[in-house]
Formats: C-alpha cells, structure tokens, sequence
C-alpha cells in the first residue's frame, strides 16, 4: 500500500467532501455532471439516463399545446372579429356612420396600427372635427383678460402673483370671520 503525508490526506478528503456535495446538491449535481461529461464523454448523467422516457412524453405535450394554442387562437380571432364588426354596426346605427366613415376608420386602424376601433373613431373624429363659425354679433371681441386695468393691485393678483393672492384670500378670510359677506363689499 503506498503511503501519502497527512497534506495530501487532507487534501484528498477535502475532494472527495466537494464532490459528494456536488453530486448531492440538487442545484449543483447538473451543472456538476455535465463539466465531468464534458471531459468525459462516456459519463453518463441523470438527463442521460432519463433522456428515453422523457423525449417522448415531451414530444406529445408539445403536440398537445399545439392543437391547444391553435384552437384556443382561432376562438380568440373570431371573438375579436365578432366585437370589431359590433362596433363598427353600433357607430352604423347609434352614431350615423356612412360605410365611407366607417372605411376611413378601418384606414386609421391599418395605417397606425390600432386594435381598438374606440381609439381609431377617437382619432378619426379630432381629425376630421367641423371648424366651429362663430355666430355674427353675440361673440365679444375681447374680454379684458391679460390686460392692464389701470389698478395695480388688481393687475397682480389677476397675474397670479403670489403676495396679491395671499393678500386678498386674507382678506376675505377675515371678512367671513368678521360677520360680513365678502361679496356686498
């Protein structure tokens, strides 16, 4: 028997303590068996060995989920198909489009890509929005906004400014504390 110092007695026991944790550590044992298969190709792993039962029963789950997708796609298709042409008969009768409204509409959602019909009529309606005429004689020419009034004080606090808005929201504070009606003054 050959005889080793108590170093490499150590060290071998140390190796044999790794490997038996590699191989007994669930997430280590793959990864460990296929650096050892990878210089040793005849070695053979838990996937190896598992490899004739696995295959086919995994060969039948992807057929199984493919008929499943298909079937499943196809009711989903004809359930949207079915919802679009609701719609588009709803904006026929509810809201008075034209089959040229309705073509413009379908234009929008090829065009920009949207599967909402809602969002596409949305779009649709702000582009193509009647430009509203103002009525002669009833619309004011100007409503004083944004002009000098003469009135320093007002001018401020019209213009948002901070110490005008706090004086005069003070101010009425008080008056409604005091009894009076901020309105009568």
């Amino acid at each position: 028997m050959a005889e080793i110092d108590d170093g490499e007695l150590q060290e071998l026991r140390n190796a044999q303590d790794l490997v038996r944790k590699l191989t007994t550590n669930p997430k280590s044992k793959r990864f460990f068996e296929k650096g050892v298969k990878e210089i040793n190709p005849d070695f053979q792993t838990e996937e190896d060995i598992a490899k004739p039962f696995v295959d086919p029963i995994q060969a039948r789950l992807d057929e199984i989920d493919k008929v499943v997708k298909t079937r499943f796609q196809k009711m989903d298709e004809d359930a949207i198909d079915s919802k679009i042409s609701e719609r588009f008969s709803e904006l026929r009768k509810v809201h008075g489009y034209t089959d040229e409204g309705i073509d413009n509409v379908k234009k929008i959602m090829v065009e920009r890509k949207i599967p909402d019909v809602d969002a596409a009529v949305a779009l649709f309606e702000k582009q193509n929005k009647p430009k509203a005429e103002p009525l002669p004689g009833l619309t004011p020419s100007s409503w004083g906004f944004g002009s000098n009034s003469g009135d320093e004080y007002f001018d401020k606090l019209m213009a948002g400014d901070r110490g005008a808005v706090e004086h005069e929201a003070s101010r009425v504070w008080n008056e409604i504390i005091n009894g009076k009606n901020p309105g009568d003054l």
